[in-house]
């Protein structure tokens, strides 16, 4: 195993923050294809900066002009996509039908989005954006809307598609998750409802529980939807959302089994997000955070895992999938999330603490999946209102 100063060495810091800078002024060719997550996108590479200490001078009140004028333009950009009656849309090019113009306008063919609104409101954290303009009682009304009868939900408003499958494909676990966030979001935002309306989100709350503890496998881990094959990121996703609803209504103990088996023990320290399957550096956040969720500890080998991240790390900045693969916003950004979380438990582990900041990435906290100091400012701002 290498040197604590060697693993630094082979960190490519200034790399990484250049390639998230470059994502954010012009995305990636791979990406364009992705226009309407436009908004997740973004979270993935401002989140990125977040890990790497980009925006530390913004809490000291040291940026610089050119910063500044960046910073505002993008906080600026994200409220403009906030759609008036809750939620945000993905990018103003989002469009849900083929036949009509694309516009920045929120019309009923470019409704707010799910995943994007949760992405959002992280980037307005990171950035330290004044949340006042935020709706609250729309953005409450809003993930409502897009609850399905089964407790699932879906990325858009049930009435913005009226003509989709019910429940639609994509009314999975990750939008349960999104979800299950922003109703977090919500509470600490102290929005007052009414009874009915408190009796309505109880009812609601419980479908969700019910159908998480539907997607738990024989296996232990969690599947996208219930009778879907476990994977990686679904059981983050479930087992994450389970705590935020207070679900204890599955088997933790076979989920945490699941999880420990995740990491390759053949290979290089890294995860494979089921069974049989090659390792993916998305798979270290999904999977080590999905036990941090439910143990509070690693349970892993984390050294290797780290070893196994660096070595997946592009010369140009970012990570790809792999060693050797390209890299892209989506992988960059969740391998330095892992990365993240790896350095805070070998940091608790060490005797003394000296000598294991190796990286100096920002602590992670893994149920937002954000920075604890983001997530320290919502809290707070989100109090405010």
């Amino acid at each position: 195993m290498q040197s604590t100063s060697s693993r630094q060495s082979t960190f490519k810091r200034n790399a990484h923050v250049a390639y998230f800078r470059r994502c954010l002024q012009a995305m990636p060719s791979k990406a364009t294809e992705g226009d309407g997550n436009r908004m997740t996108l973004g979270y993935f590479c401002v989140g990125g900066l977040d890990l790497l200490g980009y925006f530390e001078d913004v809490l000291e009140g040291g940026e610089d002009e050119a910063k500044r004028k960046t910073r505002d333009s993008w906080i600026e950009w994200v409220w403009e996509m906030q759609d008036p009656n809750g939620g945000f849309r993905g990018s103003s090019y989002m469009n849900t039908d083929k036949a009509g113009p694309s516009t920045s306008a929120a019309t009923p063919s470019n409704p707010a989005h799910l995943p994007s609104t949760y992405t959002a409101i992280l980037i307005l954290g990171i950035l330290r954006a004044d949340l006042s303009r935020l709706n609250r009682r729309g953005l409450w009304e809003f993930v409502n809307s897009c609850q399905e009868p089964d407790g699932s939900y879906a990325t858009l408003p049930l009435s913005a598609t009226p003509h989709r499958p019910k429940p639609s494909f994509e009314s999975d676990a990750r939008m349960v998750y999104c979800a299950s966030v922003i109703r977090d979001w919500i509470r600490f935002s102290g929005l007052e409802l009414s009874e009915q309306e408190r009796r309505a989100d109880e009812v609601a709350v419980e479908k969700t529980r019910k159908w998480i503890a539907a997607c738990q496998t024989w296996e232990g881990g969690f599947g996208g939807r219930p009778g879907l094959e476990a994977q990686g990121g679904t059981t983050y996703c479930c087992v994450t959302a389970a705590s935020l609803l207070g679900s204890t209504s599955f088997d933790s103990e076979s989920a945490s089994r699941w999880l420990s088996q995740r990491q390759v023990s053949d290979g290089e320290g890294g995860f494979q997000g089921r069974p049989g399957k090659d390792e993916d550096v998305c798979y270290s956040f999904w999977c080590g955070a999905a036990m941090r969720v439910l143990t509070g500890q690693s349970m892993f080998d984390v050294s290797a895992n780290s070893q196994a991240l660096l070595g997946a790390q592009s010369p140009i900045g970012g990570f790809g999938k792999a060693a050797g693969e390209f890299p892209d916003p989506f992988h960059s950004y969740l391998a330095l999330a892992a990365l993240a979380m790896n350095e805070e438990t070998l940091i608790n582990e060490s005797e003394s603490g000296s000598g294991s900041m190796i990286l100096d990435l920002q602590p992670l906290d893994p149920v937002w999946n954000v920075t604890r100091n983001t997530r320290a400012y919502l809290e707070s701002a989100l109090a405010r209102l």
